[in-house]
């Protein structure tokens, strides 16, 4: 990997040239990028915990961002940068923390198991054998919600958390 000083830009950025691209290291008024912070931070919880590894989860949007902090771990010459590692996962699109569209564990779940009780009420017979259909249906709405999130693999992303899930506890038996 050929790594060199790339000068500075207009805005003052100090560049470096890392995995044939150019990253920003530092801001000519002083403050710091993502990726320094990273390292610091790194730097930080090896001095205080002494970590054997250190799992990074972080999204698939970050990849390159996290495969050139990886390197530069490396290329610092840590002992311990090859502990660190990144672990990515995919993304439900349209959810996002800074629109306010996230939807919640909990609110899914409710969800889950208010579809299941109106499945086990189409059919009013077994509807009044199970002894607590309220419960019963909260369980088998979060067994689907953990099945959906077993067989979806974490690196993809979903155009939606509750198609698969509704499509899984709406099945006709």
């Amino acid at each position: 990997m050929e790594t060199r000083e790339g000068g500075r830009t207009q805005e003052g950025s100090v560049l470096s040239l890392l995995f044939q691209s150019f990253l920003s290291i530092d801001l000519l008024d002083g403050t710091s990028i993502y990726l320094t912070r990273d390292i610091g931070g790194a730097i930080e919880r090896y001095e205080k915990y002494k970590f054997d590894k250190m799992i990074y989860v972080v999204s698939s949007q970050q990849d390159q961002h996290m495969s050139q902090f990886l390197k530069v771990l490396e290329l610092l010459g840590l002992p311990w940068a090859k502990s660190v590692i990144h672990v990515n996962y995919g993304l439900v699109q349209g959810m996002s923390t800074r629109k306010g569209t996230v939807v919640f564990l909990d609110q899914i779940i409710k969800e889950a198991g208010q579809v299941m009780h109106e499945q086990m009420q189409k059919n009013a017979e077994k509807y009044a054998a199970v002894e607590d259909p309220e419960n019963t249906s909260l369980e088998i709405g979060i067994t689907g919600v953990k099945i959906q999130d077993m067989a979806a693999k974490r690196w993809v992303s979903l155009n939606s958390f509750f198609k698969p899930i509704y499509a899984l506890l709406c099945q006709d038996q």
